[in-house]
């Protein structure tokens, strides 16, 4: 998984706790459970938590597991 998140997101310190955090959640969430996709992942706002990132890829694994 690559990612590439803009400078408007913040400091290189935040740009990359976003990346760790979206790797280490797709990871426990899509790929041990073996389902192929891809995803363009744009953040809308600076901060976002690990909690709220969580619940954006549980609701991304809802709805491609239906």
């Amino acid at each position: 998984m690559g990612l590439i998140v803009s400078k408007k997101y913040g400091n290189a310190v935040q740009r990359n706790l976003f990346k760790r955090r979206c790797r280490s959640i797709f990871k426990s969430i899509i790929v041990d459970r073996a389902i192929g996709c891809a995803l363009v992942v744009r953040p809308k706002k600076r901060g976002v938590t690990y909690i709220s990132i969580k619940e954006s890829f549980n609701s991304i694994y809802d709805k491609l597991s239906n």
